[in-house]
C-alpha cells in the first residue's frame, strides 16, 4: 500500500511527460486553422505568404530564407503579460502597429513557431479537386504525406479517380462470389 501511495506522490511532484505540451500546441494551431480558414483578407493573404515562404525556406537555400526575413520583418513585436491561470503566467506577444490586427499578429507567431519546429509544412490546403466538388480548407497534417482535410475528402477524390467504378466493380463482384472461410481466406 505504502509502495502506491509513493509512486502517485513521486508522479505529482515530476516534471511534465513527454508531449504533455502537444495539447497546447494543438489548440494553438486549432486557432490558426480556424482564422485561416474565415473569409478572405488581406490579413490572412499576408500570412499565406509567411507560410509559403517559411515552407519554401525549409527546403530552399538562403534566397528563400532572405524572402521570408523580409515578410516577417514588417511585424514589431512586444511582450504582453495576458493573464494568469493556476501558478502559470501567459505571456503574449502583440504589436502595436495599426495596420496588423491582433489576430494577424497572432497568426504569425503560430506560423513562425510551427516554422522553428520544423512543423509549418504540415499546414497544407486540401487537395480534394473533383468535377464535382472542390475545397482548399486548411489543415494541420497529422502525417506529412496527408493531402486532404477530412476521411471523406480522401474517398470522394478515390472515388471519382479515372477507373474507380471498374475497380470497385471488380472487387466488390470478388467479395460477393469467393466469400471467405473459417480460416479469413478467400475461396477460390
Amino acid at each position: 500500500m505504502k509502495r502506491k501511495q509513493q509512486n502517485a506522490s513521486d508522479r505529482s511532484t515530476q516534471s511534465p511527460q513527454k508531449g504533455s505540451g502537444f495539447a497546447e500546441v494543438r489548440w494553438t494551431t486549432r486557432v490558426l486553422i480556424g482564422w485561416l480558414n474565415e473569409s478572405e483578407t488581406d490579413a490572412r493573404k499576408r500570412v499565406k505568404t509567411i507560410i509559403e515562404r517559411s515552407q519554401a525556406a525549409l527546403s530552399g537555400g538562403s534566397e528563400e530564407l532572405r524572402a521570408l526575413d523580409s515578410e516577417i520583418t514588417r511585424y514589431r513585436w512586444r511582450d504582453h503579460a495576458a493573464y494568469k491561470a493556476g501558478n502559470r503566467l501567459f505571456i503574449v506577444q502583440t504589436t502595436d502597429q495599426p495596420e496588423f490586427e491582433e489576430a494577424e499578429a497572432f497568426a504569425v507567431r503560430m506560423v513562425l513557431s510551427l516554422a522553428q519546429e520544423g512543423k509549418v509544412g504540415r499546414l497544407k490546403q486540401c487537395e480534394l479537386r473533383t468535377p464535382t466538388q472542390s475545397c482548399s480548407a486548411w489543415f494541420y497534417a497529422e502525417q506529412a504525406k496527408q493531402r486532404f482535410c477530412s476521411t471523406p475528402h480522401q474517398q470522394l477524390f478515390n472515388r471519382e479517380k479515372p477507373g474507380a467504378k471498374e475497380r470497385n466493380r471488380a472487387y466488390q463482384h470478388d467479395y460477393y462470389h469467393h466469400p471467405v472461410n473459417k480460416k479469413g481466406r478467400r475461396t477460390k
